[in-house]
C-alpha cells in the first residue's frame, strides 16, 4: 500500500476514534516529515559520491563565508543546530581529506578554531555547481508561485515558538 495512503488511512482511523483528533494538522505534519526525509535522502545521495552528506556541505559552506574562513566548533554546532560531537566527527572526517584544519584559537589557548584550506575552498566550488544543479532539479516541478507559497508557509511555521 503506498504510505501515503496507509497514513491517510491511520488518521481517518484516529479520527473516528476521536472526533476532536486533529487529522489534518497531523497530516501536515507527516508530510513534513517525509518531504525532509526524502530530501535528505536524496541529497546525501547525490553528494555520497564524493564522499560527503549535507551536514559537511554545510560546514565547509559557512567556513567559506566566514571572515577569514574560520569557525569554532561552537560556532558550527550553532550554526547548523547539530551536537559539538557531530561536529567534531563531521570535522575529524573534512581534516583527513585536507579539507579543514584545525589550529589553537588566539584568543583562547584551550580551545581550537576550524579553518577551510585552499583545497577545501576548490572541493567546496565543484560540489556548489553539482549541488546546485541538483537543487534546481529538485524543485523543478513547482510553479514559482508554488515556491513562493512553500517559503512563505515553511517560515511561518519555523518562526512560531509552540512551547510557550
Amino acid at each position: 500500500m503506498d504510505s501515503i495512503k496507509l497514513l491517510d488511512k491511520v488518521i481517518i482511523y484516529q479520527q473516528q476514534n476521536e472526533q476532536s483528533y486533529p487529522a489534518q494538522e497531523h497530516l501536515l505534519l507527516q508530510l513534513c516529515m517525509r518531504v525532509t526525509k526524502k530530501l535528505t535522502d536524496n541529497i546525501n545521495s547525490s553528494l555520497k559520491v564524493d564522499g560527503i552528506n549535507d551536514t559537511t556541505l554545510m560546514v565547509l559552506a559557512l567556513l567559506s563565508s566566514a571572515d577569514n574562513f574560520c569557525l569554532s566548533p561552537t560556532e558550527l554546532s550553532e550554526k547548523l543546530d547539530i551536537s559539538r560531537t557531530n561536529i567534531t566527527r563531521v570535522c575529524d572526517s573534512l581534516e583527513k581529506f585536507g579539507f579543514i584544519r584545525r589550529m589553537e584559537s588566539k584568543e583562547d589557548r584551550r580551545s581550537k578554531n576550524i579553518y577551510l584550506t585552499p583545497d577545501g575552498d576548490l572541493f567546496l566550488q565543484k560540489i556548489t555547481r553539482i549541488y546546485g544543479r541538483y537543487l534546481k532539479k529538485i524543485w523543478s516541478n513547482l510553479t514559482d508561485d508554488e515556491i513562493k507559497i512553500f517559503k512563505i508557509i515553511s517560515k511561518k511555521v519555523l518562526s512560531q515558538n509552540i512551547y510557550q
